[in-house]
């Protein structure tokens, strides 16, 4: 019982020099300072317009051939097959 009567003493002692409604919210998030004003650039940096139409390009031309060579394939197994046998 007297162990429980020193520590709630020691608590209550700690807690009244711990101010914790005191609190420096600046050392947590110091202040910035800004030395140039902020501008914005005349043209976008990227994406660049001729890169993704070029891009688009390849990409519908490397399907539609990747979809041909699906379409034919079974065609060209079978004469394979029949030319090994």
């Amino acid at each position: 019982m007297q162990d429980r009567q020193i520590a709630e003493a020691t608590f209550a002692s700690t807690l009244t020099k711990l101010d914790l409604g005191q609190g420096d919210v600046f050392s947590t998030y110091p202040l910035i300072q800004m030395a140039l004003e902020p501008t914005l650039a005349k043209e976008p940096t990227a994406p660049k317009k001729n890169f993704i139409l070029a891009g688009a390009a390849v990409g519908s031309v490397l399907s539609t051939l990747g979809l041909g060579l699906m379409w034919i394939r079974k065609p060209w197994i079978d004469k394979l097959s029949k030319w090994l046998s």
